[in-house]
């Protein structure tokens, strides 16, 4: 079985690294899914985007899934996650669906400088197609929480919910 490349993690002095690089687009959602799976309610989280040259609005929304369904369990923080992220193109993104208010989106961190070999790779997995739309389907329904006002996120869902 080979390893995405694309979605990687680290656990390190509890800290959670969730390393995403390349161009990520929904087919990658379910890797997401599988590496945010292996955080613990007392992991510090930081996701290393600085790889990532452009990222789909289904990746968007499962990150937000996650830390919408998994909120109970952690600490009350003033915000999810650390993102590190240069990409001006995708911190643009980031500030237009109000990723801002919940993530601490930085420049650079420390923290993530860690050699690529001590990373875990997730395992590939074949995905049924029924699965593979309710995954972007849940996740755009997520981001249409964090702003209910977007119509191009209203016009996927329906697309979605026309089938």
């Amino acid at each position: 079985m080979q390893a995405c490349e694309q979605v990687m993690y680290l656990i390190t002095n509890n800290i959670f690294i969730l390393k995403l690089i390349g161009t990520l687009r929904f087919t990658t959602a379910p890797y997401l899914d599988s590496a945010l799976e292996k955080t613990e309610p007392n992991h510090e989280i930081i996701i290393d985007m600085q790889e990532v040259k452009y990222i789909d609005s289904t990746i968007l929304g499962s990150i937000v899934k996650f830390f919408l369904q998994d909120e109970n369990k952690r600490k009350k923080n003033v915000c999810w996650a650390t993102i590190v992220c240069q990409n001006e193109d995708v911190k643009q993104t980031f500030n237009k669906i109000g990723f801002d208010k919940f993530f601490n989106i930085v420049k650079e961190d420390k923290r993530i400088i860690q050699p690529a070999e001590n990373f875990i790779r997730v395992e590939e997995r074949v995905e049924d197609e029924k699965k593979l739309e309710n995954c972007v389907l849940h996740a755009h329904q997520t981001l249409n929480k964090l702003n209910p006002k977007d119509k191009d996120l209203k016009l996927i869902i329906n697309s979605f919910k026309d089938k």
